[in-house]
């Protein structure tokens, strides 16, 4: 019987504090956005112009703590990036997106990175999604091929 007294009386102090936390939250608010009006009506373009360097900054400055803390999360779980520019196309790791004309290059030579692939640990997470290296002599002989198609009909 005590038990059951003690935790109403409990909840009903929850339940007092939870209202009375909510309309301070309200109230805080509420004075809040009073006072950013207010300083809407009063700030100067140059002032408005500082505000948004600031807030473009800090921005910035919590995408760069973001970054590293995802590099401390892939570091510890043993997640490494795939390297893939100027290697030979792997299926195992490498997904071909589109195939590029570059006489330069060897073919089937990786030329261009769409996506980074990611292996965790020595499994593959995500292929890298790529663009691959092939001869231009290809394309002449298919529209020589075409253009002789053409013709005969």
């Amino acid at each position: 019987m005590e038990k059951e007294q003690k935790e109403n009386i409990q909840n009903e102090n929850l339940a007092k504090e939870e209202n009375n936390q909510s309309t301070s939250s309200q109230d805080r608010t509420d004075n809040h956005n009073k006072k950013e009006e207010e300083n809407k009506k009063e700030l100067t373009a140059e002032e408005k112009i500082l505000e948004l360097e600031d807030k473009l900054a800090r921005a910035f400055a919590e995408m760069e703590n973001q970054r590293r803390r995802f590099e401390k999360i892939f570091n510890k779980n043993d997640i490494k990036q795939i390297d893939s520019i100027n290697k030979k196309l792997d299926p195992n790791f490498h997904q071909a997106m589109m195939e590029i004309e570059d006489d330069t290059k060897e073919p089937g030579t990786i030329i261009q990175e769409i996506q980074k692939g990611f292996t965790i640990k020595d499994r593959l997470l995500r292929p890298s999604l790529v663009g691959v290296a092939k001869k231009t002599q290809e394309k002449e002989a298919k529209t020589e091929e075409t253009k002789e198609n053409s013709e005969t009909k």
